[in-house]
Formats: structure tokens, C-alpha cells, sequence
């Protein structure tokens, strides 16, 4: 193997490579060519520094693509029709590594191997890239740290979730839900969201999972945002909330309230009396041992919080994370706002993917027309971009009724009208749900605590 330094230009003067290893594994494969398939999920193009092994790789990767003959003399042939052989050194070069015989025992070894030397190449180009834009002076530390810990993530094109799987392997774990699920008596088998018909409808939030809420301004989808994190870190989910709307003592403040169900905002206007600082106290407990994390950075882009949300997965393991909300997020370079927007969407769609939790973007809708505040919300309303409801998993929306849907509401349910004061009254729309049904549920929005609950 040939060893890699840096010259005094701090360029790589040889790359890590390990060519014996290279050319063993091409000599494996061209001598068990029937089995090729046997090593894909061992072995890709880009483990290949060597040309003439690369070359050859890919070659016999082309061909068993198309479902083509794969033998030693189709490879041959199909390499020098297309003028490949001579790239490799000719014919005589090509069997020549046919005549290099090694056990196929080793490859999972060498697999190994060139899955390193490739992870180091491209920590060295990283490194460069880096080197390169601090020459130039035109970037901040702040986004050099991102760019460096986005890029420290996809080397080697590893990532959290496991990529291509054949369905065989699929039905265990598949089965493992369905028979978690029909064995719940809630039939939850993801994160509890604190709303049984919520639950019924979605068995929990489930990983990996895009969910946006939207709502009108000042519609409280911050705080039923909040109460899905309460909900889940409650029920031992570490959870993280990205507010780029509100500080970390404001959303401690709600969460405060929500708990202890005392108007905090009061302590601003006249003195609580003991049996509410009880129960403050209580709260802040209650609180103080959940795992729940809040980040308030400003203007965060879709870039800098995939990197802050893979760094805590890998320092906390978080289970659910909020973003709050997506209108506020800053672009990465695209023309239009919309544009910014999609990018965004897109951004958090895979980003839960990949960390294989849900995620819940939460969204504005456009400004309604006048006269039409009361309008029952559709898909289209959601704000700058009809990108989010094509990502979402689910879309929810916090809706505010006339007074005859809520008797609807509260008919169904068996709850006298005279229990509930109708202004309080909520409905949470269903509008989308790629694994469930559509729905319309009755909520209590009891605004001076940041509280959604159930109605009864």
C-alpha cells in the first residue's frame, strides 16, 4: 500500500489507497462473476481509486443492471467494443487480474479497508475545500463550521437510515409493528400526540415522518406544537424544539402554564396567591426532569439546522423534533422566496428520513381574504409553497369554526354546551394523511395557558 502525505502547499501529495486490496477484490469478482450480486452491498464504484479496477467495476455493474450476460468473456468483450480496454491497459492487463486468485473470505475485510481509504480522500478534499474558502476570505467561521460538519456527515455517503433493503428483510420489522399495534389497546406504535382520535389516526407520530401544522396567525399552533413535545418528552421521547420565532424563556414560560394551568403572563399584572405557586412549583419539577431541549438560534437555514439536528442525534439520540415554523427560516441562495421555501420542506422531509424520527414543521397560511377568516382551510392555503403539502406525511390544521360546526362538534361527543364556553373551541383538521384516515376533531384551546387538550 502506498502511504499519502501533504506537501508544503497542503495539497495531497498521494491520496490514501490501498491499490493491492483494489485489485484483489476485482480479481475476486471476475473469477466469481455468478455472485456478483452477492458483494453489492459490499463493494460500489466510488470505493475504487484505481482507474483500471473502477473502470472494470463498472463494467460488470453496467451489465448485471441490464440484465445482461455476466461472464468473464461478456465483460471482455462488452470493454472492448466500447473502447474500455485499452483504458485499462489492454487485453492482456485485463486478464492478467483474472489470473489473480484470492478467497473470497476476505472481502468483507477489504470491503472494510477501501470503505476507509475512501472516507479518508474525502476527508482530505473536505479539508481543502475549507482551506481554499478561508484563503479567499469570503465566508464566516459560522458557515465554514456547518459546511464542515455537513460535509464530516455525508463522507462516505453513509447515512442514518440504512438505504436499499430487499422486502425479505422488511416483513420482520413490519411485522413487529402491526403485531405491536394490534396488541396496544391504543393502538399507538409511535409517539403519543396527547389526542386519542389524534392517535387512532396516525398510531403516534411514526419515524421518520414529515408532519406539517399550519394555522393563521395567532391561531396557537406554536402552543399546540409545544403540547406535542410536552406529550412526547412526558412519555420518555427526547425531544427538540427549533423555535426561530421564540426565546428559550419564552417557551419554558408556556410550558409553565400549560402544566401548572395558571395564567403566568398575570405575575407581569398582580400577585398569585400560594395554591398557584404550588402548583407552578410542581410544574417547573415536572419540567425540570423531562428531555426536552429548545434552541432559539435566529434565522437558522435548512443547512445549518439538518447539522445541529444530526448533531444531537448523535450526542442525545432524540426520539421527535419541532421546527417552529418553516416561513421564518432563512434561504440558502434560491431566487424566489418560494423556491426557499421548497428547500426548506424538502430539507425537513429528508432530514427525518435520514434520522428516522418525525419531524413537525410547523407553517403559516396565506393571509384570507376579507370576510373569509372563518373559511374552513384547505391545502392550498398553506403559505409560499405548494411543495409542503407534497412532502408531508400529514397535514394538520388548527381550525376556528362557526359556533353550529362546534354544537356539531359537541352533539357527537355527548358534551352539554353549557360545560365548555364555545370561544374556546378548536378543530384540528386532518387535511392530509399518507398512512391513515382524514379527520375532523374537536379541541380546547384555553389560550391564557398555551393549553390545547381534549373537550372532555
Amino acid at each position: 500500500m502506498k502511504k499519502s502525505g501533504m506537501n508544503d502547499a497542503g495539497t495531497i501529495s498521494m491520496p490514501p489507497v490501498a491499490e493491492d486490496i483494489e485489485r484483489a477484490v476485482i480479481g475476486v469478482l471476475l473469477n466469481n462473476l455468478s455472485e456478483f450480486e452477492t458483494y453489492l452491498d459490499l463493494f460500489d464504484e466510488t470505493m475504487f481509486y484505481g482507474n483500471n479496477c473502477r473502470i472494470i467495476f463498472s463494467t460488470i455493474f453496467s451489465l448485471w443492471k441490464k440484465d445482461e450476460r455476466v461472464d468473464l468473456l461478456a465483460v471482455h468483450e462488452h470493454m472492448k467494443a466500447s473502447g474500455l480496454i485499452e483504458m485499462v491497459g489492454g487485453s492482456e492487463a485485463f486478464w492478467g487480474i483474472t489470473s489473480d486468485c484470492f478467497s473470497t473470505a476476505n472481502m468483507k475485510y477489504w470491503s472494510d479497508v477501501l470503505k476507509d481509504k475512501k472516507r479518508l480522500r474525502e476527508i482530505a478534499i473536505l479539508s481543502r475545500q475549507i482551506q481554499l474558502e478561508i484563503e479567499k476570505g469570503n465566508t464566516d467561521s459560522k458557515e465554514l463550521l456547518n459546511r464542515l460538519q455537513e460535509g464530516a456527515d455525508n463522507i462516505g455517503g453513509e447515512q442514518t437510515s440504512s438505504g436499499v433493503k430487499k422486502i425479505s428483510d422488511c416483513i420482520q420489522p413490519t411485522m413487529s409493528i402491526i403485531e405491536k399495534r394490534s396488541q396496544s389497546k391504543t393502538g399507538i406504535t409511535g409517539i403519543p400526540t396527547g389526542f386519542p382520535l389524534l392517535d387512532k389516526a396516525t398510531a403516534g407520530w411514526q419515524p421518520g415522518s414529515y408532519i406539517v401544522l399550519a394555522a393563521q396567525t395567532k391561531a396557537g399552533k406554536s402552543a399546540l406544537g409545544l403540547s406535542f413535545a410536552l406529550t412526547a418528552a412526558s412519555a420518555g421521547y427526547t425531544t427538540v424544539i427549533y423555535s426561530l420565532e421564540m426565546t428559550e424563556t419564552e417557551i419554558t414560560e408556556r410550558s409553565i402554564a400549560y402544566e401548572s394551568q395558571v395564567e403566568t403572563a398575570a405575575v407581569h399584572y398582580k400577585p398569585l396567591v400560594q395554591a398557584e405557586w404550588t402548583r407552578i412549583s410542581d410544574a417547573c419539577q415536572k419540567i425540570h426532569d423531562l428531555p426536552l431541549y429548545l434552541d432559539s438560534t435566529p434565522g437558522l437555514n435548512i443547512t445549518e439546522l439538518s447539522a445541529k439536528a444530526k448533531r444531537m442525534k448523535q450526542k442525545h439520540d432524540i426520539s421527535f423534533a419541532i421546527v417552529d415554523y418553516m416561513q421564518l427560516m432563512g434561504g440558502t441562495g434560491e431566487l424566489s422566496r418560494q423556491l426557499q421555501v421548497e428547500n426548506i420542506s424538502r430539507g425537513l422531509k429528508r432530514l427525518a428520513m435520514s434520522l428516522g424520527i418525525p419531524i413537525i414543521g410547523i407553517s403559516q397560511f396565506s393571509r384570507p381574504i376579507k370576510g373569509q377568516e372563518k373559511k374552513r382551510p384547505i391545502l392550498s392555503d398553506l403559505r409560499d409553497s405548494g411543495a409542503i403539502e407534497q412532502d408531508a406525511n400529514v397535514v394538520i390544521f388548527i381550525h376556528d369554526p362557526e359556533e353550529d360546526r362546534k354544537r356539531e362538534h359537541l352533539t357527537a361527543l355527548h358534551i352539554p354546551e353549557r360545560d365548555i364556553p364555545m370561544e374556546e373551541l378548536r378543530e384540528i383538521i386532518i387535511a392530509a394523511n399518507r398512512q391513515g384516515p382524514t379527520i375532523d376533531m374537536l379541541a380546547r384551546w384555553q389560550g391564557y395557558f398555551y393549553r390545547f387538550s381534549n373537550p372532555c
